[in-house]
């Protein structure tokens, strides 16, 4: 574990790039594993993943406190080919 001076702290990296960098062997399967609920705040998440697996079966898109027209307005899910 390795911790900057910036404040930035690495797990398997000498040289963290982001305030928590899990770095891992891509050979071990299960680099990073969460148990329990996962909560991520921001305007961009990015998946870099060949095959993204879920098992839940349902899906929620435009969660809001007062879902309404205006703000499922532009949602769905773009394939792009």
């Amino acid at each position: 574990m390795t911790v900057l001076h910036d404040g930035n702290v690495g797990i398997g990296t000498l040289a963290p790039a982001a305030l928590l960098h899990v770095a891992g062997n891509t050979e071990i399967d299960g680099n990073l594993q969460v148990d329990g609920n996962l909560t991520i705040n921001g305007t961009t998440t990015t998946i870099e993943s060949t095959t993204l697996t879920v098992d839940d079966k349902n899906i929620e898109l435009g969660t809001v406190a007062s879902p309404s027209d205006a703000t499922a307005d532009g949602g769905g899910i773009t394939l792009k080919g």
